[in-house]
């Protein structure tokens, strides 16, 4: 399990940020806040295959939660004129990777604990992305009214199920 947990500095990429303050623009901002929640999506789906009906129903809520915030995301981006990225990129694809060999090698409980250390870091990103935008972007308006709830929420969701199964 100490593999997993080291490799989760990684597992959520979208967060990963130079130190100091970075001057991105808010369609950058979305797109990588965008490309987190496709990683999301699909370590969601990597883990569903691996949990029992119980573990099942949450996290399948909690992928639901991550498409629909991606759809946002995806709307905002281009009604603002960006261009939408069609996949989560390279980190994605580890992402991918790091959440197989969770399921692969530590089963249901090391799936979860994944998961749950991914919306960990996708939290970061979100607080991250929003310190960056000043108080009255509208941008980060939409961040704090709108994706950030449906985050915590999913956040505790999974957090609870860690808890209930121990891991």
């Amino acid at each position: 399990m100490a593999m997993f947990e080291q490799a989760t500095d990684v597992f959520f990429p979208y967060v990963l940020r130079p130190e100091g303050p970075v001057d991105e623009a808010p369609e950058e901002i979305l797109q990588s806040l965008y490309r987190g929640e496709l990683a999301a999506i699909r370590a969601y789906e990597d883990a569903l295959g691996a949990v029992m009906a119980d573990a099942h129903a949450v996290l399948s809520r909690a992928q639901r939660s991550h498409e629909r915030r991606a759809e946002l995301l995806a709307e905002r981006i281009a009604r603002n004129g960006g261009s939408v990225p069609e996949t989560a990129g390279a980190w994605g694809t580890l992402t991918h990777l790091l959440e197989e060999a969770a399921v692969t090698f530590g089963g249901e409980r090391a799936a979860i604990a994944m998961l749950a250390q991914g919306e960990d870091h996708g939290l970061t990103a979100y607080q991250d992305a929003m310190s960056e935008l000043e108080a009255d972007d509208p941008t980060r308006t939409f961040l704090v009214h709108e994706l950030l709830p449906a985050h915590m929420e999913t956040l505790e969701m999974v957090n609870a199920l860690r808890a209930r199964l121990g891991s």
